[in-house]
């Protein structure tokens, strides 16, 4: 028997498993009490995106929520908390952005649980897809029969690196439903590309009063436990992001004196919902001398369209003199819609931290207006990010420039009343289109719709509908696939022939 095909024993019980590409090793058991599962693998830090079209077992405890799968917890030995799946597809997409070559991938793990036997085995397929690459590979097929009600399979040995996504194609399950409580996947956790440095003096610097968080925030959360003694903390949390840095000479003036705890700045997507770059972040303290002067934080970012913090930069600077400034540079981050900072235990139990910049900017936009008054032709542009505004007028079509088009997003945010873009027969190539909250509809009428990449993502986050009345096609792969998201409505009217599968995540299709 060939290392492609291969079938192992293993004490708990049986489990076949066949490899495209490689060799790896596949262990499995199972018992009565609950596991414990990996916290900070990657589909916890670097996962951007989840598709998935699965049908489910509605009884016995389904969370229904596939983000149970990813939570780090596994919850009681029995049926509770568990996505108990019939038939279908999870993928997974991990975030390049720290990572543009693709991440390494060792191991995969995944559990499963109920109350007895009855929906435990453990059957699927997953393949993984390489960055530039639109065909998942790699594939490992799994068929475990469980001898107890919770049950484990580690995939180790894979040994793959330029990973972009996961998929896990489940066929029928066992009793028409197996509860599957937990899916890890495992590799070296990537860096993010920055320089850092950090300074200190006795007199203070001077802040920025335009940087993205005076000019593009939308809402901050926080956990920051202030410093209990009434005269080291004086404005609190606004302090750090209203372009002044206060009074060096004196502590409590200008200051927010922070214990501990976590600062999140969500941006404005409203504006821009394709996120935000940023290049540089700088942090200032101060005090009247050196006690409460430290700089000591980690600093995260979550991407547009991903629920996870990643690329957590520790920073640390510690004052001589009172003043400290650290400055972090070379992000070069984009589509970004939060930032968070994380503070341990901070210098004598609170730290005068001053202010908070960060710098870096909107996307530009190739604006086209709903009604009559402006520019109502869509240039071919690969590089655009084209945005709907409103105009004066009448409404009017908006048509194509170019017998094939190619833009990379088409945004409807900011006009108030439905849009329609006119083809007239012709394609357009882009990456997918964005209704954001509030929009009017948007109406695409006959011609062809093709994915510049592989995906074409539909993401209406209005009450207003997506209606296509274009076909949509293969792009470079013939397997290009369609994902829907937001809690909007869109209506395929086309002629499609896209070769891959049709992802679901919210809203109506």
């Amino acid at each position: 028997m060939s290392s492609r095909d291969r079938c192992f024993y293993v004490v708990a019980g049986f489990v076949c498993f066949a490899l495209t590409s490689g060799a790896a090793t596949v262990i499995s058991e199972s018992q009565s009490t609950a596991y414990t599962v990996a916290t900070g693998d990657l589909l916890q830090t670097h996962r951007s995106d989840t598709e998935f079209m699965v049908n489910l077992y509605l009884g016995g405890g389904n969370s229904l929520v596939v983000d149970v799968l990813t939570d780090g917890t596994f919850g009681a030995a029995n049926s509770t908390g568990t996505y108990t799946i019939v038939n279908g597809t999870v993928t997974y997409m991990l975030d390049t952005t720290y990572q543009p070559e693709g991440h390494a991938v060792s191991t995969v793990n995944t559990y499963t649980g109920w109350n007895d036997t009855g929906r435990v085995n453990q059957k699927y397929t997953v393949s993984f897809r390489k960055v530039g690459t639109d065909v998942f590979s790699d594939a490992v097929t799994v068929d475990y029969v469980g001898t107890a009600s919770q049950t484990f399979v580690s995939i180790t040995d894979l040994n793959l690196t330029g990973v972009d996504a996961v998929r896990f194609t489940f066929p029928q399950q066992q009793n028409g439903g197996v509860g599957y409580k937990e899916i890890d996947v495992i590799g070296p956790v990537p860096t993010l590309s920055y320089t850092l440095a950090g300074e200190n003096n006795g007199f203070g610097w001077t802040v920025s009063n335009s940087d993205l968080l005076q000019a593009h925030l939308a809402s901050t959360d926080n956990t920051i436990v202030l410093h209990t003694e009434s005269n080291y903390t004086n404005e609190g949390v606004p302090a750090l992001s209203d372009g002044a840095y206060g009074t060096p000479a004196v502590g409590k003036i200008g200051t927010c004196g922070i214990q501990s705890g976590t600062l999140t700045y969500n941006l404005d997507l409203d504006a821009h919902p394709t996120g935000y770059s940023i290049t540089d972040i700088d942090t200032y303290a101060g005090w009247a001398d050196p006690g409460r002067d430290n700089q000591n934080y980690s600093v995260s970012f979550r991407r547009v369209g991903s629920d996870a913090f990643v690329g957590a930069i520790s920073a640390l600077q510690e004052g001589t003199i009172s003043q400290t400034h650290i400055k972090i540079a070379d992000l070069g981050l984009t589509g970004v819609a939060a930032i968070r900072f994380s503070f341990p235990w901070q210098e004598n139990g609170g730290a005068g931290y001053r202010e908070i910049d960060v710098t870096g900017g909107a996307p530009d936009y190739f604006d086209v207006t709903r009604l009559d008054s402006g520019l109502k032709v869509i240039t071919n542009n690969a590089a655009a990010i084209v945005r709907i505004v409103e105009g004066t007028g009448a409404p009017g079509e908006i048509t194509l420039e170019a017998q094939t088009n190619m833009i990379r997003t088409l945004c409807q945010e900011a006009a108030t009343g439905a849009a329609v873009i006119a083809p007239e027969g012709r394609a357009l190539a882009l990456d997918g289109m964005v209704l954001a909250p509030g929009a009017g509809g948007l109406a695409i009428g006959a011609g062809t719709l093709i994915p510049r990449q592989v995906n074409l993502s539909l993401a209406n986050n209005s009450t207003s509908a997506l209606v296509i009345d274009a076909a949509i096609v293969n792009g470079r792969s013939n397997a290009s696939y369609l994902t829907k998201t937001g809690s909007g409505t869109v209506i395929l009217n086309g002629t499609n022939s896209y070769g891959g599968t049709t992802l679901f995540s919210g809203g109506v299709l």
